[in-house]
């Protein structure tokens, strides 16, 4: 409520004799015209802003008779867009949001600064219509902050019974207009959409593994290690390999080869047509498969790291069963109950208490519309970590903006077409979208913007994406470890066994020298060269037959 000025304001309107007998239809029109003008010229006995309070009783009525002005328009006296010149309209000014319309709670007077949203696209409405609304109006409030239990449309009917017009975000439901409601075009985009927190990625440290299935991997490993063996197959009966070199293709070493080829690392050197046919084709598989891993591996780490939701439509959401936040008793509302009916919608009693709930998990879906969300989107405070999105396409497109009632004794449809026909230049001028962007900028300039370049779009690999290659590294270089550890000490023991049998071998020699001629150090020194040079020839001999 507003402190109040007046307890009853008198009904300004317009009069004019019905009776001219015997005057030219010419003569009719001017004296019309200028009866109007000058009754619309006197003083207004409106005080604004009006002090009424919201769904108060009784007939009292602030809106115009305009069925003169509706007959000078039908003879081509007035021009649409002027047809308003120099009245004083009624205006509700509903207060959706404090920023919407910013007034004195103490005397109810507008912000002269920045009045709102609503009042600055009122004003340009009657700037380029020619007509006057600010010593007329009255500011109403929603049904989560007014002292009472009234609906949207119970505070809609009631408003156009006292005002002109309702400047607000009203969509035009099917019930309004069956109600006698007309809404001029919109000027705000009233799109129902679904609002939801990006789901937090989780460390996955076998991400890199998820590229193939588990079947695919299945069957480049058997491929692999067939592969091998056809290989070793090849090369000891192909025409032209060296023969003899297939006993040094052990089964573990051509199965090292066989896999190198996913590094690009050939190291088959065939000789046999049908050995380079192999060669060529493990390769070219192995390519294909390196090309596949790492187009694949792009989408799961980069384009993958897009955020997932729960669902992308309501109708998902209702399958689901996922909560659904919704203010109570708007027509967003009655629009979800209808539609899916089985959907379980968590009710607020402002469109603030639907974000704070989907903040604290009392839902997971929150429904807006896209000029609501852009609003709140850029509140620091709901959304500090610009977690919210937009998720799917629109469940409705549709605009929201003024409302008028039909009202055949006072001619209101001519309200209507006159604020249709200037909303409609405007948009098409984009200065609804001016004043949209400069609502926008009292919220926050640029909070949560990545405008300016797409740069801020790239996603950084970090150790969340990455962390399993170290892991399966680091597993892989461990079990090495210890496989060398085995092996070295299988080295040991095995030279330690040659050490006895040498020692032994020693004592032999020893205990048969003092039985025949002792052996010299010359003797020592020509069978050690001998067995030089024996093992450099058979070291030769191996590696002419890996040459060849």
């Amino acid at each position: 409520r507003y402190p109040h000025y007046n307890d009853v304001l008198p009904y300004h309107s317009i009069f004019y004799a019905h009776t001219m007998h015997g005057n030219s239809a010419a003569i009719q029109q001017l004296f019309l015209l200028l009866s109007l003008l000058l009754a619309s010229a006197s003083s207004s006995d409106l005080v604004a802003p009006i002090d009424r309070e919201q769904l108060s009783p009784g007939n009292i009525s602030y809106r115009n008779n305009l069925c003169e002005r509706q007959l000078l328009v039908d003879n081509g006296t007035l021009a649409l867009p002027l047809a308003l010149s120099n009245l004083d309209i009624s205006v509700h000014l509903m207060q959706w949001t404090p920023l919407h319309v910013r007034h004195s709670n103490v005397d109810g007077s507008l912000d002269k600064d920045n009045p709102g949203i609503l009042v600055n696209v009122m004003d340009r409405i009657a700037t380029r219509g020619d007509f006057s609304w600010r010593d007329s109006f009255g500011v109403g409030l929603t049904p989560g902050n007014a002292n009472n239990n009234a609906t949207f449309s119970e505070i809609l009917d009631w408003a156009l019974e006292t005002y002109d017009v309702s400047v607000g975000e009203w969509r035009n439901s099917v019930g309004r207009k069956g109600a006698g409601f007309v809404f001029p075009l919109g000027i705000a985009d009233a799109s129902i959409v679904m609002v939801q927190k990006a789901s937090a990625t989780t460390f996955d440290p076998f991400l890199y593994l998820k590229t193939f299935t588990w079947w695919v991997w299945l069957a480049i490993l058997a491929t692999y290690i067939v592969s091998a063996f056809l290989y070793r197959f090849i090369n000891a009966h192909g025409e032209g390999e060296y023969i003899d070199r297939s006993t040094y293709l052990r089964k573990r070493d051509v199965l090292y080869d066989s896999f190198m080829t996913l590094n690009q690392h050939n190291q088959f050197t065939p000789q046999s047509m049908a050995g380079r046919l192999f060669t060529f084709s493990i390769n070219f598989f192995s390519l294909v498969i390196v090309a596949s891993y790492t187009a694949n591996l792009v989408t799961q780490l980069v384009l993958g790291q897009t955020p997932r939701y729960k669902a992308y439509t309501f109708r998902e959401a209702e399958f689901k069963r996922i909560p659904i936040c919704v203010w109570k008793d708007t027509s967003l509302h009655r629009h979800l109950q209808t539609k899916y009916p089985e959907a379980i919608l968590v009710e607020a009693t402002s469109r603030l208490m639907e974000y704070e709930f989907l903040n604290a998990g009392k839902c997971e879906i929150l429904s807006d519309t896209v000029q609501s969300f852009r609003s709140f989107s850029r509140n620091s405070t709901l959304n500090g970590d610009c977690s919210m999105a937009i998720v799917g396409n629109p469940d409705v497109i549709q605009k929201a903006g003024l409302a008028v009632k039909l009202d055949g004794e006072r001619c209101s449809s001519l309200l209507h077409n006159v604020l249709d026909y200037h909303v409609s230049d405007m948009n098409v001028e984009g200065a609804i979208e001016a004043e949209w962007e400069k609502h926008l900028s009292l919220i926050s300039s640029d909070f949560c913007d990545l405008s300016d370049g797409a740069e801020e779009n790239v996603h950084e690999l970090g150790i969340r994406e990455l962390g399993g290659v170290f892991i399966t590294h680091a597993i892989l270089l461990v079990v090495a470890l210890i496989i060398c550890h085995y092996e070295h000490g299988k080295k040991v023991k095995k030279t330690s066994s040659k050490r006895d049998t040498f020692k032994n071998h020693d004592t032999s020699q020893d205990q048969d020298a003092t039985k025949g001629d002792p052996i010299t150090r010359e003797d020592m020194k020509e069978l050690l060269e001998r067995f030089k040079s024996e093992m450099s020839e058979e070291a030769l001999t191996r590696s002419l037959g890996n040459s060849y």
